[in-house]
């Protein structure tokens, strides 16, 4: 069951390879480009720029370059360390997550440089994924790298959302909710975008930085006050917010911005598509799947007590019509780690650990959470798999799960054990996927 929860959560994570997704979704032919509704004829175009950030801008750049070939005539994209691919003509740089550093900083300007060079003949090709958001990293003249460092760290570890956390980053740079869009303008704008959040909203997936922005200076505000981290904010970041709050900073662009007419945002890929591809495997395997939500958010514990819940509750609902076919439940989703402990971990390998204490000496479930990226949190890991043996398995190896679960150090927990996942770098990144199947009997 283990390898079979396995075996589902690749299909789901290669269907959205960003190389799977062009080939799908990009034709070239007589020198127009086509990305699923949207075309372009390069012949009439003077220069094709490929800019881009994420997690899987690498990956999507290496596959773009491949089907544009000879009109690509160069780019420059930040993507995570350890995520380069080798590309032609596109520079790939490489860059601190989810923590901004130098590198990022140095990058951003590079990028910026090129767009500095294009005209209205131009056409400019930017490639969004999760992860963007601290990639593509500009230092207020204000504040230092320092500043936005702690800013950063403060809110990826507190329980605010990621429309919350990236309307106060778009609200701290020059870039992003929509402002990478006036440094682009008058050149044409393609934005690629693969989603890391609920509702595949554009404006939210990496801060949003060709996508019109309606959130505040205001808000932004509000929401450091609502996470009590408006005392513990740098002090030259809060000044910035309070001139913004006064007007006398700019707004991020609104959907009237003349900067973003000549922007076409198209979505390329989803955790709905992932999804629905481990359904389509799980069902290969000889599953009865169901798809509980496209949705699966709130805090880390909460949401992992109620889908236990819903779970038992499927299974009563599946005995009383005398099924013995194994079943498989898909969830996709992101839900939002308070962490309180200084330990290692990330919210799929927490939310395992979870899932390992409810499911222990229950021997017809097992439980995959992971991340299509193949990264949870600071760590190698991508998640981990757990079934009812595993707290017994690791109790002999001396680990008590209590003390770790009080720890938040998910990570050292599973750590050179089987039910750890480690799969490198996916190149992509469409938030978590969990697999819950169970045997039937």
């Amino acid at each position: 069951m283990i390898e079979q929860a396995k075996t589902i959560f690749r299909a789901g994570v290669e269907a959205v390879d960003p190389q799977q997704l062009i080939d799908q979704y990009c034709t070239l032919k007589d020198g127009e480009f086509t990305i699923r509704d949207t075309s372009f004829d390069l012949s009439s175009i003077e220069d094709v720029w490929v800019v881009g950030f994420g997690k899987a801008s690498a990956r999507m750049a290496y596959a773009l370059e491949k089907l544009l070939g000879n009109y690509v005539s160069g780019g420059v994209v930040i993507t995570k360390y350890g995520h380069q691919l080798p590309c032609k003509t596109v520079k790939i740089r490489e860059a601190a997550h989810p923590v901004p550093d130098e590198r990022g900083v140095e990058a951003t300007k590079e990028l910026m440089h090129l767009l500095e060079q294009t005209s209205s003949r131009d056409l400019v090709i930017t490639l969004i994924s999760g992860g963007g958001s601290a990639l593509l990293v500009d230092v207020p003249s204000e504040a230092t790298l320092k500043d936005l460092m702690l800013a950063n760290d403060l809110l990826t570890k507190s329980a605010a959302s990621i429309h919350e956390i990236n309307t106060v980053r778009k609200h701290l740079s020059t870039l992003k909710g929509g402002q990478l869009g006036r440094a682009i303008y008058p050149a044409q704008g393609l934005s690629l975008i693969l989603s890391d959040v609920l509702g595949d909203e554009l404006s939210v997936i990496a801060s949003g930085p060709t996508v019109a922005d309606d959130s505040t200076f205001s808000q932004a505000v509000a929401i450091l006050q609502e996470y009590h981290l408006w005392e513990k904010f740098p002090n030259s970041l809060k000044e910035l917010l309070r001139e913004g709050v006064e007007g006398r900073r700019q707004e991020t662009p609104k959907k009237e911005a003349l900067s973003l007419q000549q922007m076409q945002n198209v979505l390329l890929g989803s955790n709905r598509m992932a999804l629905e591809a481990c359904q389509a495997k799980a069902e290969e395997l000889g599953f009865q799947v169901k798809i509980l939500t496209y949705e699966f958010s709130g805090e880390t514990h909460e949401s992992m007590e109620q889908l236990w819940q819903q779970l038992q509750r499927e299974m009563g609902s599946l005995r009383k019509e005398a099924r013995k076919q194994p079943i498989c439940f898909l969830l996709g989703g992101e839900t939002t780690l308070n962490v309180r402990g200084d330990g290692l971990g990330g919210r799929n390998q927490h939310r395992a650990l979870l899932a390992a204490e409810l499911i222990q000496g229950d021997h017809s479930w097992t439980i995959l959470s992971a991340g299509t990226d193949g990264t949870d949190g600071p760590t190698d890991a991508a998640g981990a798999v757990v079934n009812g043996t595993t707290v017994q398995v690791l109790q002999k190896e001396g680990k008590e799960l209590s003390q770790y679960k009080e720890a938040f150090d998910s990570y050292t927990y599973f750590k050179d054990s089987a039910f750890h996942m480690i799969t490198g770098p996916t190149y992509t990144n469409v938030m978590d996927l969990i697999v819950a199947v169970n045997n039937g009997q």
